[in-house]
């Protein structure tokens, strides 16, 4: 197999998705927009090359007894994209960051972490509150209080009564079912946030930036999909 010329080479990122699939749809939709705008639609650079893994891991976050086994299958397959030749990874589930120091231990190359990429994003905003919306495993963790509380910013998540319909509505976007009412619900989410003194908004699940956007809501919006497709885009090409 012919190599490509020079001149058409960009880096290789490996991304695995699949946790939901829509979501990955999404980033790489993303990613491909964005390096349209950086090089022009008529550059050889426009299209990067990617390899893209549909990881079909079992739901652990509904039933724990699957985490292991779902792991496993995320650490095996990034260690497939490495060998295929990316020389980084990215994966576009945030509750599934969780064991990012499995990943990288497996890795002999970078993997570029969701989490740390919204943090910084958060960071240069200035704020020092944050609401957060995502799985209940997500909201129940530190994935995203403990380095965002390194940085002097308090996150602010929902009552525990409503994770699980919140969870529900994200199975919903999954299915192709979501409704106003879901959106509705959503969006109260948000403004209980804001009235307890949320600057702005993590969409800490990859599923929320497809049917949520910084148009629906007043306070700044840190979609963890579109920022981590920022970032993978600027590794790229540097």
């Amino acid at each position: 197999m012919k190599s490509l010329p020079s001149s058409m080479k960009t880096k290789t990122i490996g991304i695995l998705g699949g946790m939901g699939p829509q979501a990955s749809l999404e980033f790489y939709r993303r990613l491909i927009d964005l390096s349209i705008e950086r090089c022009g639609a008529d550059s050889n650079k426009s299209f990067p090359h990617m390899l893209l893994s549909n990881l079909p891991v079992p739901d652990w976050i509904s039933d724990t007894t699957y985490q292991r086994e779902a792991v496993d299958m995320a650490v095996e397959e990034l260690k497939i994209l490495e060998k295929a030749g990316a020389d980084f990874t990215v994966l576009t589930c945030n509750t599934m960051h969780l064991f990012t120091d499995e990943y990288r231990a497996a890795l002999k190359i970078p993997f570029l972490s969701m989490i740390d990429c919204v943090v910084e994003a958060v960071q240069v905003q200035g704020i020092t509150k944050v609401g957060l919306l995502g799985s209940a495993s997500l909201l129940r963790s530190t994935l995203y209080q403990n380095p965002l509380a390194e940085q002097g910013i308090s996150t602010l998540i929902p009552q525990e009564e409503a994770f699980e319909s919140i969870a529900q509505v994200t199975k919903r976007i999954i299915a192709g079912t979501f409704s106003l009412e879901d959106k509705s619900y959503l969006l109260d989410q948000i403004e209980r946030l804001k009235g307890k003194g949320a600057q702005g908004l993590i969409l800490g699940c990859t599923e929320l930036p497809l049917v949520l956007s910084s148009q629906d809501i007043d306070i700044a919006l840190f979609s963890s999909l579109h920022i981590l497709a920022e970032r993978a885009c600027e590794a790229l090409y540097a």
